[in-house]
């Protein structure tokens, strides 16, 4: 997979970040990243389809969309990330989606209400086609449990209009966080109900996925057991751990929460 300028930058930061190599290993997703390869081929052959990659905060949603970039030959990948943060316009994502694809700016025309937005849209998912008519493209839209209203309707449209094109889309979220009934968790049922899309609900490694892990990064003198039972099979405290043990830590030392890795 060739990934749009930007994209690559933000891959090689996340690298040098990781520091130990062994602790960012990717193990016991092999079944999730067979629906991905699929994607990939679907996208490659010209019908494109979606997979939802949902599940608890560090359970591995985010490293399985970027696994992706290496593994989809003759693909660009494009990212836009969904954001907290005061200030973000509407349709953020999308619109850092249209630039690592060097699309043009997509604005709404004169006028407001369902006509105009229909419009805007439908612009957007011309967009999308476009740039993938010469070379399959594959888009992650990460962390959709923040996407404004906006960015929700759009995707909502794009799952009844945008397929089949070569163009595959991957979307995370927490399900923790999308509350039954809301405009987010009726997206997401729309988008699974989309032609050729796939649900991924992510858990926690098995014992044997988590030993894996310890014996490919070498680490010597851990329990796989108690690490399995300290984390939950969480692959975020899981890399954390192997973090702390590759710095001298003792492997009883406990992950209590997200927050403090």
């Amino acid at each position: 997979m060739r990934l749009a300028a930007p994209v690559f930058g933000w891959f090689r930061r996340y690298s040098v970040a990781v520091g130990l190599p062994a602790a960012s290993l990717l193990v016991g997703r092999d079944a999730e990243l067979a629906v991905l390869d699929s994607l990939a081929a679907q996208a490659a052959a010209g019908t494109g389809g979606a997979v939802l990659l949902c599940g608890e905060p560090g359970i591995g949603k985010t490293r399985l969309a970027r696994e992706t970039a290496g593994r989809a030959r003759g693909a660009v990948m494009s990212w836009g990330a969904c954001r907290e943060c005061e200030g973000a316009p509407p349709l953020w994502p999308w619109m850092q989606v249209l630039g690592w694809l060097g699309a043009q700016a997509v604005t709404a025309g004169a006028g407001g209400g369902a006509a105009a937005r229909f419009q805007l849209f439908e612009r957007i998912g011309q967009a999308l086609r476009d740039s993938a008519s010469s070379t399959p493209q594959i888009v992650v839209v990460d962390d959709l449990h923040r996407a404004d209203e906006a960015s929700l309707r759009l995707l909502a449209y794009l799952s009844e209009t945008l397929w089949p094109a070569p163009l595959g889309l991957i979307v995370t979220y927490r399900d923790t966080e999308v509350p039954p009934g809301s405009l987010a968790a009726g997206v997401i049922a729309s988008l699974a109900r989309a032609r050729d899309s796939a649900r991924c609900e992510l858990g926690g490694l098995s014992e044997t996925s988590v030993a894996r892990w310890l014996d490919a990064a070498g680490v010597a003198g851990v329990d796989a057991s108690d690490l399995h039972a300290r984390t939950g099979g969480n692959p975020l405290f899981i890399s954390e751990s192997i973090r702390l043990f590759a710095a001298g830590s003792r492997s009883g030392t406990p992950l209590r929460s997200v927050g403090e890795v």
